[in-house]
């Protein structure tokens, strides 16, 4: 089975910063990925757009396939060939865990931290399936969806529904611990957050491509 990589980023993301995450999956003696560069403005009508896009892709590929945020890396190969590639051989959906909403509880959004409003689901960082679990989902299920789910939720209500495996990469450290995952008294993951021991995820790239180049730059010089 051949293995299809795509990072999708907005428009105005700098070329550095592409260029850098691309260098590590190199670097790890990975298939760098595709980049797609989506369209601004996902108010309103835009994430339809940008779904329809990665759609588009996605339907070329035979395989397996891994979509990849542009603020996330794998931190060494092993977690891509020991634990995602059998995962989705075997049929399962793969990503790190994430509640929605993201500023439940959050230190810079504040209220009570209160229980995850719904069930945990893989998030988009770092999103592995096959070509025929994704034929097998449906996808994409818009418009109706997308006012009600994250897209990535969605995905994995598909995935629970039709009884294909789920598989939830868990946090194991964060930098900036901000929101709960599974109930409301544990904070567990924020910006910066590792899964796994494994990916890292920055998050929030809309506001800043820093903290992911500088831990990329940490991994292309072995630290």
């Amino acid at each position: 089975m051949s293995l299809s990589f795509l990072t999708y980023c907005m428009k105005e993301i700098d070329v550095e910063t592409t260029d850098l995450q691309r260098q590590v999956f190199v670097k790890l003696g990975l298939q760098p990925p595709e980049l797609l560069r989506l369209p601004n403005g996902l108010h309103e009508g835009g994430w339809k757009q940008c779904l329809c896009l990665v759609h588009e892709w996605i339907n070329r590929q035979p395989d397996l396939i891994l979509l990849c945020d542009v603020d996330c890396i794998p931190l060494n190969p092993w977690i891509i060939r020991d634990v995602y590639i059998p995962a989705m051989r075997a049929g399962a959906v793969i990503g790190p865990a994430q509640c929605y909403p993201l500023n439940a509880g959050s230190t810079t959004n504040p209220g009570p931290a209160g229980p995850p409003q719904r069930a945990p689901y893989a998030g988009p960082a770092m999103l592995g399936f096959s070509a025929e679990t994704y034929k097998r989902l449906g996808w994409p299920p818009f418009p109706d969806a997308l006012p009600k789910y994250d897209v990535a939720e969605s995905f994995s209500i598909q995935a629970k529904a039709r009884g294909v495996p789920l598989i939830l990469l868990p946090p194991t450290s964060a930098e900036v611990v901000e929101w709960c995952l599974y109930d409301a008294t544990n904070r567990v993951y924020g910006p910066d957050t590792v899964y796994a021991g494994s990916i890292f995820h920055a998050m929030f790239s809309r506001c800043g491509t820093a903290r992911i180049k500088g831990r990329c730059r940490q991994v292309l010089e072995g630290e």
